[in-house]
């Protein structure tokens, strides 16, 4: 019994390295983003297993509480948002994809935070839908009888645009959650493995 659950622990630790690898080649536009990648991850693997294993590290654990460990990482994501980001809509897809990640993270499964991310990228981008026809009414409304004209006349080729943008917009949402969430829950696999 003892064999098959250590069997069982290492195989999801490797499906989740992997998955893990998989986010790294998906992102990586080149190989030395992938290697820098990759460098990241094992510092951050090696310090978590040296708080871990340290003989401080228990102190160290139990004087950072959860808020402040929250903290932290807020601020380390914070920080490397405003670091990577170019512009807004960068930004905002770094931060779309940093609670994706936390909300796979905090489930600590590659499967649950796949589904989780999955419906939360779901909920995200039916609300980008929205907001984006208001938006769109809002301006038609505002262009008095002119927007009424020109949406009578192109009503027909504006809605089936519009729904296939939709479709498209739900489809990025539901695969960019759960590639991150999953990846979060990848993360969760491996580190708490260590505690």
């Amino acid at each position: 019994m003892t064999a098959r659950t250590s069997l069982r622990s290492r195989v999801r630790l490797g499906g989740s390295v992997l998955v893990i690898l998989g986010a790294i080649a998906l992102v990586s536009a080149d190989l030395e983003t992938a290697v820098a990648l990759v460098a990241l991850c094992a510092v951050g693997y090696a310090f978590q297993a040296g708080v871990a294993s340290a003989d401080g590290g228990e102190s160290i654990r139990r004087s950072l509480g959860p808020g402040a460990k929250f903290a932290v990482g807020t601020l380390c994501v914070a920080g490397a948002i405003a670091v990577a980001a170019s512009d807004v809509i960068d930004a905002l897809a770094l931060a779309t994809t940093a609670v994706l990640g936390y909300a796979g993270y905090r489930l600590g499964s590659v499967v649950r935070g796949g589904i989780y991310g999955t419906a939360l990228g779901l909920v995200g981008s039916i609300v980008v839908v929205c907001l984006f026809a208001v938006a769109a009414g809002l301006g038609a409304h505002s262009a008095g009888g002119v927007g009424a004209v020109l949406l009578t006349v192109a009503f027909p080729p504006a809605v089936i645009g519009f729904l296939l943008w939709a479709g498209f917009v739900l489809l990025v949402g539901a695969l960019w959650g759960l590639v991150w969430g999953s990846v979060g829950g990848a993360i969760a696999r491996v580190t708490r493995g260590l505690e």
